[in-house]
């Protein structure tokens, strides 16, 4: 309400007030990270800046590698201390491990990948940002500042240059975004929760089919928390008459492991390939090259999710899939048959690899894989109900397109509108078994 109260010729003191809330709101969760997003900030406008001023090639090459080692070094130190303090236990002891133990700033994935694409675009030719007030918004904007979408320079930054216009039909869209997003959230994927939960937990307690249904109930739990989240940030920066790239799109109707990431976290998906597969050589060399490149692009991507060996692991078994499709020159079918066959394997592909994503020892992914071939542990009733919201979170992957849905809300009279909200925040009210942290915030 503040930031549509201020008069619109004041567009920079209204970017500043949205910067200055965005802080504060992350300033939330606790207070000192903010100082680490300000210094991001600084340093890398004013590298920035310095690059498109500077044409000496080594002098160029110098800032890049110092905004780069800068911010890999933050997010290294902060992300992975304890993880090399665990490996380094046996050998430095219980006390100078302590040292090592440092708390991971929420977001830091996200604002710093957004940061170096920056500085790496304005080293590859694109233009520096004029106003270090344009860039501190693109960087700490509150929808996407702690769990994405990972957002380009390009796609944010232009936007600034005027006020932008929102139209009644713009709030509207947006709002429906909201309630999508808080639908997926707290409808689904924290009911789906509940029986990935008990699975994952005491695998040994369960037979296959059991197993099986809390497999799929994670692989649903985590594509609704995920893009969940996503849709109430692109709803919010909507409502502020800002758009963000979206980052998803069905990726369980994928026939390819290519295409489903090209449908699931796009945004990271399309970062990890501009700024990392494709410097490596992306396909340019050869055959084994571009194998290489694609497993070592996907086990850093696997890496970037965390500071453990499960990610790790994760990673490499997407980038081995990968290769091995590009090695056997795996293309999407023809025919509907195939398509859907397709379809089917590469979920499944897919499922597996979640497994070992859920759990933080192969030791426990081994139990989780192994109650497959286990029989029935429990009473038929036990695996029915949380079957059947499998089988209802299937369907609405499948749905109609979300953009349909949301178009013909747009559409629809205010009253129809306000039942339809309605409807949501009642069913939120009586149906949500309880809410849980999104998924993404731990990365």
């Amino acid at each position: 309400m503040i930031w549509h109260g201020l008069p619109s010729r004041t567009w920079t003191g209204r970017k500043r007030f949205l910067v200055v809330a965005s802080w504060l709101f992350y300033m939330g969760w606790r207070a000192w990270p903010v100082l680490l997003l300000i210094g991001t900030t600084l340093v890398d406008f004013a590298v920035g800046r310095a690059l498109e001023r500077t044409r000496a090639p080594l002098a160029r090459r110098l800032l890049v590698t110092a905004s780069v080692c800068t911010n890999l070094g933050l997010l290294g130190w902060f992300k992975y201390a304890n993880f090399v303090g665990g490996a380094l236990a046996p050998l430095v002891g219980p006390r100078w491990q302590h040292l090592l133990e440092v708390m991971l700033p929420i977001g830091i994935s996200f604002y710093t990948f957004e940061s170096l694409s920056y500085v790496i675009d304005v080293y590859r030719g694109e233009p520096a940002s004029r106003r270090l007030d344009d860039f501190a918004l693109f960087l700490a904007f509150f929808p996407h500042l702690v769990a994405g979408p990972i957002v380009r320079p390009a796609q944010f930054l232009p936007q600034l240059a005027t006020p932008p216009a929102v139209g009644v039909t713009q709030v509207e869209d947006a709002l429906a975004r909201i309630a999508t997003g808080f639908t997926k959230k707290l409808l689904l994927a924290d009911t789906l929760a509940a029986t990935a939960d008990v699975v994952f937990t005491s695998p040994q307690m369960h037979g296959g089919l059991m197993t099986l249904v809390g497999m799929y109930a994670y692989a649903f739990q985590i594509y609704f928390d995920f893009s969940g989240y996503t849709d109430i940030a692109i709803g919010a920066a909507g409502l502020f008459g800002f758009r963000l790239p979206e980052n998803f799109d069905r990726p369980y109707t994928a026939t390819t492991l290519r295409e489903f990431w090209q449908r699931w976290h796009v945004s990271l998906s399309t970062w990890l390939r501009d700024y990392l597969y494709v410097p490596l050589g992306g396909n340019r060399g050869g055959r084994w090259l571009t194998l290489r490149n694609l497993f070592l692009t996907m086990l850093l991507g696997g890496l970037w999710h965390g500071p453990a060996w499960n990610f790790v692991l994760w990673g490499g078994y997407h980038g081995a899939l990968l290769g091995a499709e590009r090695l056997l020159g795996v293309d999407a079918p023809r025919t509907p048959a195939g398509r859907r066959w397709r379809q089917a394997v590469t979920f499944h592909l897919v499922v597996l690899g979640w497994v070992v994503f859920r759990t933080p020892t192969l030791m426990q992914a081994g139990a989780v894989l192994t109650s497959l071939a286990r029989p029935a542990a429990e009473p038929w009733g036990n695996v029915i109900e949380p079957g059947v919201l499998v089988l209802i979170a299937v369907l609405l992957h499948l749905a109609p397109s979300a953009a349909e849905v949301r178009r013909r809300f747009v559409a629809a009279t205010p009253w129809q509108q306000g039942l339809a909200h309605a409807a949501v925040v009642t069913a939120v009210v009586l149906l949500s078994p309880g809410t849980t942290p999104f998924i993404y915030f731990q990365f």
